[in-house]
């Protein structure tokens, strides 16, 4: 695929699946509900293996697969892209990762508007932004910016915004009002201790299908689009959706908030 035709879906839902037992079942309970931007996060270290079969799998769906943190082990599994954050190779220097990596499409994590101006616009795609909210997925997220610090991050930039951290039913509204383009949010399941358990893909899968209708054109189906200069549109694709994995002690649910045009659906979390 190419840049500008996957640039075309950065708009909507962003799912980011945590390695875990079950990652594989919540992979596909997330495109089986049209979800068409997936990022793959194993914070214990990458295994080559399992990264090229979530590639394939998620590529074979129309969908942009993301690999998280080291944009050589992304580039090597055939991803379409990495997202990168402070302290991994690249965040830094973008136009040297585009350079070694023209087609990808570069994500990289800030907080506030002065991070915002200085990037790179030609080298990068999107901005991960926040947390917005404190969140328990990610300890080192750091302080909250709020809905303030998000809006003026996306006033700050002409680049796409992906909002995370602490993203709920009950917020999202005001969230989509920032302006941002997209919202993610993390994907697993847990058991008793916080052990991870398999997914259950059937229940998970008409969950999110009650929730979430498809309408962002896959980009290896549709026509290339131009690089433009200007943000896509905030949230014209359902924004999120959600679904929770019922265990006996619930440590953390697959957990995907739906906005579409219409506002939000529904919230089982």
């Amino acid at each position: 695929m190419n840049r500008a035709d996957a640039r075309a879906l950065l708009r909507g839902p962003y799912a980011i699946v945590n390695e875990t037992p079950g990652a594989e079942r919540i992979v596909e309970a997330v495109l089986a509900a049209g979800i068409r931007i997936v990022q793959y996060r194993a914070k214990e270290g990458i295994d080559p293996t399992r990264l090229r079969a979530f590639c394939e799998r998620v590529q074979s769906q129309g969908a942009l697969a993301i690999g998280n943190d080291d944009w050589r082990a992304a580039r090597a599994a055939g991803c379409d892209g990495v997202h990168l954050g402070p302290g991994d190779d690249g965040f830094e220097e973008p136009a040297r990762v585009r350079a070694l990596w023209p087609e990808a499409i570069l994500g990289l994590s800030i907080g506030l508007p002065d991070e915002a101006r200085a990037i790179d616009v030609r080298a990068v795609d999107y901005l991960g932004v926040g947390a917005v909210f404190a969140t328990a997925s990610k300890p080192d997220a750091g302080d909250p910016i709020g809905l303030d610090g998000l809006r003026a991050v996306v006033d700050a930039t002409t680049l796409p915004i992906c909002a995370i951290g602490g993203i709920t039913s009950e917020r999202l509204a005001s969230v989509r009002a920032s302006g941002a383009t997209m919202a993610a949010t993390s994907c697993a399941a847990s058991g008793r201790g916080g052990s991870a358990r398999p997914i259950a893909p059937t229940a998970s899968v008409t969950a999110l299908r009650a929730i979430v209708t498809p309408t962002a054109r896959s980009p290896r189906a549709a026509s290339a689009s131009s690089e433009g200069k200007s943000r896509p549109s905030a949230l014209g694709a359902p924004f999120a959706t959600s679904a929770c994995v019922p265990s006996a002690k619930r440590t953390e649910a697959c957990a995907i908030l739906l906005c579409g045009s219409k506002g939000i659906k529904r919230s089982t979390c």
